[in-house]
């Protein structure tokens, strides 16, 4: 799924009860951009939270030409493993009170960008499959 704007509200409620009725979504790029704001029902659907490029905490902002470490936080899934080569372990503690404390497998994304401005909303009951890694702050997101 990559809508560039906010969604279309049947757009919208189709893909959320498509993946409810036990389809499969993947959500990239301006599937959580700031447009989605505009979306509250999809946010909480994805389990992402967005700020305002103002927040006090986690402004909107983006960083070009940099290094992601993709951690693998659901090392036994198929999503995870299936074709994809892991070139180093690292440690990773999640800021929230959740199981993901130990080594995980990773890999590293150069020269790529990312938004500074979207959270995993820490009371998802979905699944979490990578977090991405960044100097001092850190995204997840869920397949």
């Amino acid at each position: 799924m990559y809508v560039h704007e906010s969604n279309v509200r049947n757009a919208e409620e189709a893909l959320i009860e498509f993946t409810n009725g036990g389809g499969s979504l993947i959500v990239l790029h301006h599937g959580i951009a700031s447009a989605k704001m505009k979306n509250p029902e999809w946010l909480d659907f994805i389990g992402i939270e967005l700020f305002p490029r103002d927040h006090h905490k986690y402004p909107w902002g983006v960083m070009g030409h940099t290094t992601h470490t993709m951690v693998n936080l659901n090392p036994g899934h198929f999503i995870t493993t299936n074709g994809i080569t892991y070139d180093k372990d690292i440690p990773f503690h999640s800021e929230y009170d959740t199981i993901f404390h130990d080594v995980y497998p990773a890999f590293d994304l150069t020269d790529s960008e990312i938004f500074i401005n979207q959270r995993l909303n820490p009371n998802l009951d979905e699944v979490t499959y990578y977090i991405i890694l960044m100097e001092s702050f850190s995204i997840s997101f869920w397949v």
